[in-house]
């Protein structure tokens, strides 16, 4: 495996993540569709996917994070379509034109106009949001009446293929037994060992993963019309496995109380010790998509 760099640098940068991506946007119907919401939008990957398809749409990224904005704004703009602000984007989507550009915003407070926007999708980061309904009727508020919302997710009941416990088991024991190497090691050099600070993060995935049938449920409580959802299953690399290690919230959960930096080092450096132990080539792992609908 490659060095470990940045998180916000390496969204999405595993080849199976890519692949698994490409097939969700490739999956919407963009007839009608101008005007696009791209939400917790990162570096860009779901933008550029989506771009890809070469249909004329116009895509707002949107993210709290100005540091992966602006990975995302300098990685579409190699791809030759146009960088803008949000009026551009409007105005591109009116003449039918490709357009991108991005604000620096929550999911859950958008910088739409009530009705204005065709398509919203966001990719793997719906389960971190605190209230989910009050992200999707913010999404109903932006939507055009027939507009769809298109989320995944690979935090819910039902992603860990049968038979693949004992890989995530091992996985986990593995980061502990480097966390245990790195505190001997400063030891060694009289430094003294890491302590973990209870309290500092909520439990570990406190959110509560749910079913298909419970994101669903959410999205009709929240005044979605229809809903229709699939599972994809991907074969993840070791590649894949550690990038996801060091993002999506993965550290500060699974290692609650360590420094953050240091339980992503120990995620991803535990991760080829696991496949080879278990004599593994990839790991599959079931990615979950939903769209919802908004009434005609």
């Amino acid at each position: 495996m490659a060095e470990r760099r940045p998180p916000e640098e390496t969204y999405g940068d595993g080849p199976e993540y890519i692949r698994g991506n490409q097939a969700f946007v490739g999956s919407f119907d963009l007839n009608g569709v101008s005007k696009v919401a791209d939400l917790a939008c990162s570096t860009g990957l779901i933008s550029r996917s989506l771009l890809g398809r070469g249909q004329p749409v116009a895509i707002c990224g949107v993210d709290v994070d100005d540091r992966a904005i602006g990975i995302a704004e300098t990685e579409v703009s190699k791809t030759g379509v146009p960088l803008t602000d949000l009026d551009g984007w409007r105005k591109a989507a009116a003449a039918g034109e490709r357009a991108f550009t991005t604000v620096v915003s929550s999911a859950d407070d958008l910088p739409f106009d009530d009705g204005e926007v065709d398509l919203v999708m966001m990719g793997n980061a719906i389960h971190l949001l605190p209230d989910r309904q009050a992200l999707m009727r913010e999404v109903l508020r932006v939507l055009r009446p027939g507009g769809s919302f298109h989320f995944s997710t690979a935090f819910f009941i039902g992603t860990y293929a049968p038979g693949t416990d004992p890989f995530w088991t091992e996985w986990m024991k593995e980061a502990v037994v480097i966390l245990g190497e790195k505190n001997d090691a400063l030891v060694a050099e009289g430094k003294p060992a890491l302590r973990r600070k209870r309290g500092t993060v909520a439990k570990a995935f406190s959110k509560a993963w749910t079913d298909a049938e419970g994101w669903t449920a959410d999205l009709i409580a929240s005044g979605f019309a229809s809903t229709h959802h699939i599972s994809r299953n991907l074969d993840l690399t070791p590649e894949d496995v550690g990038l996801m290690g060091i993002r999506d919230g993965l550290p500060e959960q699974v290692m609650s109380g360590y420094p953050v930096d240091i339980a992503a080092d120990c995620l991803w450096e535990s991760t080829p010790r696991t496949f080879k132990r278990l004599e593994l080539e990839t790991v599959p792992r079931f990615w979950l998509e939903v769209t919802g609908t908004k009434a005609a």
